[in-house]
């Protein structure tokens, strides 16, 4: 029968065991900075990125809703009515808009001052 009791080096195949790493020794203060550089994306914290994102999504889609609703009307696909009753149904992703719209630039107004 084998030992099943096999080192922790010979597990994880570090084999030399480095004398100048301490349980006390704390990382260096400030921030981490990564080695690569990121493209085109947002400056900003998580939650400022996480903002901008939801509320330009939110933004986007309901231009898109708009912008069928009306190329529908405009191609005769549907009529005066329809189109009124279209853009009722499009007041709850309006509403949502205009929430995350204030969410967004109440929270930036908030954080400048």
């Amino acid at each position: 029968m084998a030992d099943s009791a096999a080192p922790l080096t010979a597990l994880s195949g570090h084999d030399e065991f480095d004398e100048n790493i301490s349980e006390l020794a704390t990382p260096a203060a400030g921030p981490y900075k990564f080695k690569k550089k990121r493209g085109k994306w947002p400056k900003g914290t998580h939650d400022q990125v996480t903002r901008q994102f939801l509320a330009f999504a939110v933004l986007g889609i309901l231009t898109v809703l708009y912008f069928m609703v009306m190329f529908a009307l405009v191609c005769g696909w549907i009529d005066g009515e329809k189109f009124t009753m279209a853009v009722a149904a499009i007041s709850g992703p309006q509403a949502l808009a205009a929430a995350v719209i204030g969410f967004y630039y109440g929270k930036n107004g908030s954080n400048d001052s």
